[in-house]
């Protein structure tokens, strides 16, 4: 049995959720029945562990983010520390290997909120990257749309609304621009998640709904598209969210169809597998846990899981499901 906090929207985006709470998968796919863990939050859109404490983040998708701080080493988890992200709408956090570095991307104002982090995990001295940029979808990209931060050659931060990937590095004391600049991706594409693999990015698009893969030279940190596995069902409706890269196989969340595409991954190529339905409507987020995925279904209120197993890639939805209000990120805590 692992332990699960989820993050729910809360009213104050329209939804419908108890802000943090607590529940347990076990290796059948089956869960413990859902508790509050915090209410001090308003609608945590993604939630982060950190690598070497039981510290907890929040980030709370809000026109004035705010980032939270909880000491997860109880039951109930306590703040340590709040403060603005110095963006607006943030919807990720991530954290460095070694747990001194924290960046929150911020879809509403196209921000990159780069914290350090001290000996307790505390966010500290800060810095805050704007964006400017747009794209040909009218609606989507008026402007920048920071949605997902990753760790690897420096900060890598997908910009649905302006069709980049924008690069940072560790500069002394303090974060700058790559100076090799921005990596431009397709146009139209809208890049929202990323999966990371050595030298090879797994970029999600949103717009054009699909995965593109690149290959990072890991000396310049230029990027060289390999493959692009275009999805193949209903277009005009899949809208993917979150990605995962698992033994040599990506698992790609499909809003709008409500389904999981599974992709080969081949030094760098990707091959189309099958796609399989999620058993819940608007899949957001999913996680691993052990052969277990679990996925956040927001609009159906409702948590689900499909099952792998060691000799077949392609997973099998469970008829287990457990209600929760408007769930947005799942953290496995086990």
């Amino acid at each position: 049995m692992t332990p699960l906090l989820i993050g729910c929207y809360t009213a104050e985006s329209g939804g419908n959720g108890r802000s943090l709470v607590r529940t347990a998968v076990h290796a059948d796919g089956s869960f413990e029945p859902v508790v509050a863990a915090s209410d001090d939050v308003a609608s945590p859109s993604f939630l982060a562990r950190h690598p070497q404490l039981p510290v907890v983040y929040a980030a709370s998708e809000l026109d004035a983010g705010v980032l939270t701080t909880y000491d997860a080493s109880s039951g109930r988890l306590s703040v340590l520390d709040a403060q603005s992200t110095g963006g607006s709408l943030p919807c990720h956090v991530a954290i460095d290997d070694a747990g001194r570095t924290l960046a929150v991307a911020g879809y509403g104002d196209g921000s990159l909120s780069i914290f350090t982090l001290d000996p307790a995990g505390i966010p500290g001295d800060q810095q805050v990257f704007h964006h400017q940029g747009t794209g040909p979808h009218p609606e989507r990209q008026d402007r920048a749309h920071c949605h997902q931060v990753t760790f690897g050659v420096g900060i890598s931060v997908s910009d649905l609304g302006a069709d980049r990937i924008r690069r940072y590095m560790h500069a002394g004391d303090h974060w700058a621009a790559a100076a090799g600049g921005d990596v431009a991706v397709r146009k139209g594409s809208g890049p929202r998640h990323i999966a990371v693999d050595g030298h090879f990015r797994y970029v999600v698009d949103e717009l054009q709904p699909g995965v593109t893969s690149y290959r990072v030279d890991g000396g310049t940190g230029r990027w060289e598209e390999v493959s692009r596995a275009a999805y193949t069902g209903d277009v005009a409706r899949c809208l993917p969210s979150h990605v995962l890269l698992h033994k040599g196989f990506l698992y790609v969340a499909n809003r709008g169809v409500d389904t999981m595409t599974v992709l080969q991954v081949t030094d760098g190529a990707l091959a189309s597998v099958a796609e399989v339905p999620v058993g819940g409507v608007w899949p957001r987020h999913f996680a691993l846990i052990g052969d277990v995925l679990v996925v956040a279904n927001q609009q159906s209120d409702s948590l689900t899981s499909l099952l792998l197993s060691a000799d077949d890639p392609v997973p099998v939805l469970t008829s287990y499901q457990l209600a929760t209000g408007s769930p947005t990120c799942i953290l496995p805590l086990g």
